[in-house]
């Protein structure tokens, strides 16, 4: 029995380096979310371009699940302080079904210039749409895209989207509110989206690259585990 078996590690093998060889990690095996997080969204290259991909061109996910579903709704998992865990759902009664499992980690301190949008936010208002709402521009910095494999730490996750256990894809970005001369950063958001809604490859294929924020993208699939944890 080598070393890493011993101690209940397992390793696994990511994108191959330019040498030709493999990068090698490893992780316990219910602390997935940010190992393995951070390791295939090393591995997410964009395939394809799409101007609504990225920026402030971007839609809204409420938009996009309103119009890929016909209906649209939020519901408030769990937070704490700067933390909100909410369902982004389609359908209702026993149709209920989780689109978007998101993790929001609010900017402290929060912009007086946002503080009544905020305030209705933590109350459960949908983040771009209220913000629309109220004049400002939204737009998505992009640090990390990836896909998270099967596991029972993401059980809760699977029970509200009514699936099986499977992969799920995330997108983690900054989100900024702009208004004139003002540009604020908001929230850091992670996403996990279900299967039937958006793939690794939906992602790769509409979004600009991620930018080179290793540590912000580790920060947020932290947070995610937290947050999952906790519920």
């Amino acid at each position: 029995m080598n070393a890493s078996a011993a101690h209940g590690l397992r390793p696994a093998t990511g994108c191959p380096r330019r040498d030709g060889g493999h990068r090698h990690r490893f992780w316990r095996p219910r602390s997935l979310l940010l190992v393995v997080g951070l390791l295939l969204s090393s591995c997410a290259h964009r395939s394809a371009s799409d101007p609504a991909g990225g920026g402030r061109g971007e839609r809204l996910n409420s938009e996009r699940i309103e119009a890929r579903f016909g209906s649209y709704g939020i519901e408030l998992l769990g937070g704490a302080d700067s933390v909100r865990v909410a369902n982004l759902y389609s359908g209702s009664g026993d149709r209920k079904t989780c689109r978007t499992f998101a993790v929001t980690i609010f900017s402290e301190p929060v912009d007086a210039r946002l503080a009544a949008i905020h305030r209705e936010i933590l109350d459960g208002g949908s983040i771009g749409r209220t913000l629309k709402d109220a004049g400002w521009t939204v737009s998505k910095r992009t640090i990390g895209v990836g896909e998270l494999p099967a596991s029972d730490a993401l059980d809760t996750v699977y029970a509200v989207m009514k699936i099986q256990p499977t992969a799920v894809a995330y997108r983690a970005y900054d989100l900024y509110a702009t208004r004139a001369s003002a540009s604020l950063r908001y929230a850091t958001i992670t996403e996990l989206h279900h299967p039937g809604y958006l793939s690794l490859a939906d992602l790769q294929a509409s979004l600009d690259p991620p930018a080179d924020d290793a540590e912000g993208l580790a920060s947020a699939l932290r947070r995610v585990e937290e947050a999952v944890e906790g519920l």
